[in-house]
């Protein structure tokens, strides 16, 4: 799918939802300006989900040369064990939320956005 097609699916979904590109900005954890460039077609969105084996220690390895590779308005999906640590920091990626599941953890990692500061 092209990101003029991706674009107009979202903003369709928005529109369904009847939601502004404000509010749905805030509910998925961007901007409202990255929530009009999808919507124009001008980008799209960025995520990765890691979920490697876990107790493999491949986590830590693989999450700095994601982040090299995501683009500014990108975020991180990891899932890990509770017990295995995760970085604050990863690149120019911050840990922002994490989520526990049992012995489950997802953790969001998203770029800081202008005036936040780093965590």
């Amino acid at each position: 799918m092209d990101n003029i097609t991706t674009g107009s699916f979202i903003k369709q979904l928005r529109k369904e939802k009847d939601m502004t590109q404000e509010e749905m900005a805030r509910r998925l954890g961007v901007t409202a300006p990255a929530v009009n460039k999808w919507e124009s077609g001008a980008s799209a969105p960025d995520i990765a989900l890691l979920a490697p084996p876990y107790d493999k220690g491949l986590l830590p390895e693989a999450l700095p040369l994601v982040a090299e590779r995501m683009s500014p308005g990108g975020a991180i999906l990891c899932e890990s064990r509770v017990k295995e640590p995760l970085p604050e920091k990863v690149g120019a990626f911050c840990r922002k939320k994490s989520y526990r599941y049992g012995k489950i953890m997802l953790t969001l990692y998203r770029r800081p956005e202008e005036g936040e500061g780093e965590l």
